[in-house]
Protein backbone atom coordinates (compact mmCIF):
# COMPACT_ATOMS: atom_id res chain seq x y z
CA UNK A 1 0.00 0.00 0.00
CA UNK A 2 1.32 3.47 -0.92
CA UNK A 3 1.47 6.21 2.15
CA UNK A 4 -1.88 8.06 1.58
CA UNK A 5 -3.91 4.89 1.23
CA UNK A 6 -2.49 3.34 4.76
CA UNK A 7 -2.79 6.78 6.63
CA UNK A 8 -6.72 6.62 5.38
CA UNK A 9 -6.74 3.14 6.41
CA UNK A 10 -5.55 3.43 9.91
CA UNK A 11 -8.11 6.82 10.15
CA UNK A 12 -10.50 4.86 9.30
CA UNK A 13 -9.61 2.20 11.75
CA UNK A 14 -9.04 4.92 14.53
CA UNK A 15 -12.75 6.18 14.38
CA UNK A 16 -14.12 2.74 14.25
CA UNK A 17 -11.94 2.40 17.45
CA UNK A 18 -12.92 4.90 19.25
CA UNK A 19 -16.59 4.55 18.19
CA UNK A 20 -16.89 1.11 19.80
CA UNK A 21 -14.76 2.45 22.56
CA UNK A 22 -17.19 5.02 23.19
CA UNK A 23 -19.83 2.20 24.33
CA UNK A 24 -17.81 0.48 26.94
CA UNK A 25 -15.46 3.66 28.35
CA UNK A 26 -16.08 6.91 29.80
CA UNK A 27 -15.87 9.70 27.38
CA UNK A 28 -12.46 11.26 28.02
CA UNK A 29 -14.46 14.59 27.61
CA UNK A 30 -16.29 13.70 30.97
CA UNK A 31 -13.35 13.19 32.45
CA UNK A 32 -12.74 16.90 32.46
CA UNK A 33 -15.62 17.65 34.18
CA UNK A 34 -16.36 14.21 36.48
CA UNK A 35 -12.89 12.69 36.94
CA UNK A 36 -14.99 9.85 38.84
CA UNK A 37 -17.42 9.74 36.05
CA UNK A 38 -20.57 9.26 38.24
CA UNK A 39 -22.13 11.32 36.00
CA UNK A 40 -21.42 9.16 33.17
CA UNK A 41 -22.36 5.94 34.77
CA UNK A 42 -25.51 7.58 35.99
CA UNK A 43 -26.72 8.53 32.66
CA UNK A 44 -25.97 5.23 30.68
CA UNK A 45 -28.28 3.68 29.73
CA UNK A 46 -29.72 0.45 31.09
CA UNK A 47 -31.58 -2.70 30.15
CA UNK A 48 -34.60 -3.99 32.52
CA UNK A 49 -34.05 -7.78 32.69
CA UNK A 50 -37.15 -8.63 32.84
CA UNK A 51 -39.33 -6.19 30.42
CA UNK A 52 -35.78 -5.46 28.19
CA UNK A 53 -36.94 -2.26 28.02
CA UNK A 54 -33.68 0.38 28.45
CA UNK A 55 -33.88 3.62 30.44
CA UNK A 56 -30.94 5.37 32.20
CA UNK A 57 -30.52 5.18 35.73
CA UNK A 58 -30.93 8.84 36.77
CA UNK A 59 -34.53 8.60 34.70
CA UNK A 60 -35.64 6.17 36.36
CA UNK A 61 -34.77 7.18 39.93
CA UNK A 62 -36.76 10.38 39.01
CA UNK A 63 -39.94 8.39 37.61
CA UNK A 64 -40.10 5.45 39.03
CA UNK A 65 -38.79 5.70 42.94
CA UNK A 66 -40.33 9.22 43.57
CA UNK A 67 -41.93 8.90 46.64
CA UNK A 68 -39.80 5.72 47.99
CA UNK A 69 -38.26 7.02 51.40
CA UNK A 70 -35.29 4.64 50.64
CA UNK A 71 -34.11 6.28 47.30
CA UNK A 72 -33.64 9.48 49.17
CA UNK A 73 -31.37 7.88 51.68
CA UNK A 74 -29.37 6.10 49.30
CA UNK A 75 -30.88 3.31 47.83
CA UNK A 76 -28.51 0.75 45.53
CA UNK A 77 -31.40 -0.84 43.49
CA UNK A 78 -32.76 0.09 40.32
CA UNK A 79 -36.10 0.00 39.42
CA UNK A 80 -37.85 -0.70 35.92
CA UNK A 81 -39.97 2.71 34.90
CA UNK A 82 -42.06 -0.03 32.50
CA UNK A 83 -42.68 -3.20 34.78
CA UNK A 84 -41.27 -2.00 38.64
CA UNK A 85 -38.89 -4.94 39.02
CA UNK A 86 -36.12 -3.94 41.24
CA UNK A 87 -32.75 -5.26 41.09
CA UNK A 88 -29.29 -4.65 42.49
CA UNK A 89 -26.94 -2.26 40.13
CA UNK A 90 -24.16 -4.76 40.18
CA UNK A 91 -25.77 -6.96 37.93
CA UNK A 92 -26.05 -3.91 35.44
CA UNK A 93 -22.48 -4.18 35.40
CA UNK A 94 -22.14 -0.24 35.88
CA UNK A 95 -20.22 -0.68 39.04
CA UNK A 96 -18.48 -3.57 40.23
CA UNK A 97 -17.68 -2.68 44.12
CA UNK A 98 -20.07 -1.78 47.03
CA UNK A 99 -18.11 1.42 47.34
CA UNK A 100 -18.82 2.29 43.83
CA UNK A 101 -22.36 1.01 43.83
CA UNK A 102 -22.91 3.65 47.12
CA UNK A 103 -21.42 6.48 45.00
CA UNK A 104 -23.71 5.94 41.71
CA UNK A 105 -26.57 5.73 44.06
CA UNK A 106 -25.83 9.36 45.91
CA UNK A 107 -25.00 10.77 42.99
CA UNK A 108 -28.85 9.92 41.25
CA UNK A 109 -30.01 10.65 44.51
CA UNK A 110 -27.89 14.38 44.46
CA UNK A 111 -29.12 15.22 41.17
CA UNK A 112 -32.67 14.53 42.35
CA UNK A 113 -32.48 16.49 45.56
CA UNK A 114 -31.23 19.50 43.61
CA UNK A 115 -34.11 19.86 40.88
CA UNK A 116 -36.68 19.71 43.30
CA UNK A 117 -34.29 22.61 45.76
CA UNK A 118 -34.68 24.02 42.77
CA UNK A 119 -38.45 23.42 41.87
CA UNK A 120 -39.21 24.23 45.40
CA UNK A 121 -40.41 20.84 45.81
CA UNK A 122 -39.82 18.05 48.44
CA UNK A 123 -38.18 14.85 46.85
CA UNK A 124 -40.07 12.80 49.66
CA UNK A 125 -43.48 13.58 47.80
Amino acid sequence: MKTPQLRKYYEEKRRDFDVHRSFHETPTCFHQVDPTGMVWKTAKLVKCPECNAEFSLLWSRAVSCTGCPDSVRGCELARCPKCDTEWDLRTLRIVYSKFDRRRVAMRANKVISEYCKDLGESPFK
